[in-house]
């Protein structure tokens, strides 16, 4: 008589292995499914809160950059990142019709005082996070 008894073959996973893998994959969902909208949710509250709960802050500029976000020919996300020495990284997003980032990155010149109107809520991020800048003006 032979042996009729199977045995798996060496590839197969343990059931200890299955139950592992379930648990992974049902982490990842629960990022994918849960935190992306609660994170995109926190990102537009930001947004809207800032919009409605401006404050203005005395800085001196220490530079100011044009950047375009992006990557080939979606580059379309258009920025001025603005260093300063006493009120971290400012960044403005917006600009009127008749101006361009361009513009408003040359205009802000090193060294010079001005009076910025930015959102209450990013100045409240830690500073390597920018904080949101809709309007500026020179001081001297």
């Amino acid at each position: 008589m032979s042996d009729t008894t199977t045995t798996a073959p060496p590839t197969a996973k343990s059931p200890k292995q299955l139950r592992k893998d379930r648990w992974v994959l049902w982490g990842i969902l629960s990022g994918v499914f849960l935190v992306g909208p609660v994170f995109i949710t926190a990102l537009i509250s930001l947004s809207v809160y800032d919009n409605n709960h401006r404050v203005s802050i005395e800085c001196t500029v220490t530079g100011a950059e044009f950047h375009i976000g992006g990557r080939g020919a979606k580059a379309t996300t258009k920025s001025v990142r603005i260093d300063t020495s006493d009120c971290g990284i400012l960044g403005i997003s917006r600009v009127d019709a008749s101006t361009s980032f361009e513009a408003v990155a040359a205009e802000l010149a090193p060294g010079g005082r001005y009076v910025f109107e930015a959102g209450k809520g990013t100045l409240s991020l830690p500073p390597w996070v920018p904080t949101a800048v809709y309007s500026y003006e020179k001081i001297d």
